[in-house]
């Protein structure tokens, strides 16, 4: 696993500031705010197709901070993740993210 942009620059023949500046200008969003949109979208996935405890959940994301997860996750989506489990809406809208990751997943 790697452990820092360095190492993932290294890995791709490059240096990290031309790394970060590539991949902001590829994905408009930086290495760590992508990482971070990442987590909250299995986040997401993980509270409507599960029934793992919000606190676990959290944990397998990265979060080691229930309460900096729960606010992390209102701001990205609008909702508490205890109320994602309540909303059918969120169920659909998990599925269709579910089937995008996996069809951007398999494109290459």
């Amino acid at each position: 696993m790697l452990r820092c942009l360095l190492e993932l620059a290294r890995l791709f023949g490059t240096n990290d500031f031309k790394l970060k500046k590539g991949f902001r200008q590829l994905f408009d969003t930086t290495v760590f705010g992508y990482v971070a949109e990442k987590r909250l979208t299995v986040a997401q996935q993980l509270l409507t197709l599960t029934d793992q405890p919000v606190q676990d959940i959290a944990e397998s994301v990265g979060f080691t901070n229930a309460a900096h997860f729960a606010t992390a996750f209102r701001k990205k989506f609008g909702v508490a993740p205890s109320q994602v489990r309540r909303s059918p809406a969120m169920h659909k809208a998990a599925e269709a993210s579910l089937k995008a990751s996996h069809a951007t997943m398999f494109a290459a």
